[in-house]
């Protein structure tokens, strides 16, 4: 339902006399809030107005916080539909705020944020309501993680990035999670980028001790996730096992969520050849019957020549006393 022009000029002069405070000024996506919402790569969340798509109340303010896993990944938010107090040359009455982005972070009117990309892993969003009687349905928006630089990592091994780690095939470096064995704290997040020298390589992360967060049905808490591999997520104490990423590169980030400590992981990423070429060294030997160009020679049973065929020659095999390739 949209409001008549009457209505839009007439109640944005109805201001509440205690604006809503986001508290907007503290760190997000760092485990201090619970509220927050974890989404991992291409993962999406939808959010709306109390209500909506009928009109929201003067006590509707809200806030949500929104945190790609990967430290690396971005926000982005776009409303299919928005009608949000009233504007004028700013806003001036309700509106929505979206904090950590590089563009006016504000909106309000019939114009909501599309496509808008955060330059941080996470970021809050504000619905502010100021009018005593509004008269707006609100909006529907959704939150999606995106990786802004899909190529950005482990493009050139000759001038490797910040906390990029080149290794050739068969090496392997291991890594723990901060205080290991000890247990990890509130704030101890980080990550680390693995690359395979030759491009054809791809990454094997194993970790033998593992124990982050929790785990029921979903993860609940602290987790480890792994870019370009399946499942990209673990927690609790099913860590990765023998887990090989699609690409020669992968980022893998400890996201702690949780106030408490856990005891941690143990890892080793590997580079690893997945195609390797196979070659025979020496003779093939096939017991029983071996089958040539067509000719059937009987010159192998039970690890000795047959005494009354071909390959038996002044009582020893041809061939440096293999049956094999007898004629």
């Amino acid at each position: 339902m949209k409001p008549k022009a009457f209505q839009q000029q007439l109640f944005p002069v109805l201001i509440a006399l205690f604006p809503y405070d986001s508290g907007a000024d503290g760190q997000i996506c760092i485990g201090e809030d619970p509220n927050e919402i974890w989404l991992a790569a291409g993962g999406s969340q939808t959010f709306t107005s109390q209500n909506h798509p009928w009109l929201y109340g003067a006590t509707d303010s809200e806030s949500w916080v929104f945190c790609a896993e990967n430290p690396e990944h971005r926000i982005q938010i776009t409303c299919d539909s928005f009608s949000v107090g009233s504007k004028g040359v700013t806003c001036i009455d309700d509106y929505l705020v979206i904090s950590n982005t590089d563009t006016d972070n504000k909106y309000c009117g019939n114009d909501g944020p599309e496509n808008i990309e955060t330059n941080d892993r996470g970021t809050e969003v504000d619905f502010i309501v100021k009018t005593i009687i509004p008269l707006y349905p609100g909006f529907s928006c959704t939150a999606t993680v995106f990786n802004p630089n899909p190529n950005s990592i482990c493009s050139d091994a000759d001038n490797p990035e910040e906390n990029e780690v080149w290794l050739a095939t068969g090496n392997s470096a291991i890594f723990t999670s901060p205080n290991y064995p000890l247990g990890y704290g509130a704030g101890n997040s980080t990550y680390w980028v693995f690359c395979a020298i030759d491009p054809d390589d791809r990454i094997l992360i194993d970790c033998p001790e593992f124990n982050v967060g929790v785990w029921l049905i979903v993860c609940l808490g602290d987790f480890l996730s792994i870019t370009f591999a399946y499942p990209e997520t673990y927690c609790g104490t099913a860590g990765p096992t023998d887990v090989l990423t699609t690409e020669r590169g992968t980022n893998v980030s400890l996201t702690v969520v949780d106030l408490y400590n856990s005891p941690g992981f143990n890892c080793t990423a590997k580079a690893i050849n997945t195609n390797p070429v196979t070659t025979t060294v020496g003779t093939t030997t096939t017991v029983g019957t071996t089958t040539t160009a067509g000719t059937t020679t009987h010159c192998w049973n039970n690890n000795h020549c047959w005494n009354n065929n071909p390959c038996w020659n002044n009582n020893h095999c041809w061939n440096n006393n293999h049956g094999s390739n007898c004629n």
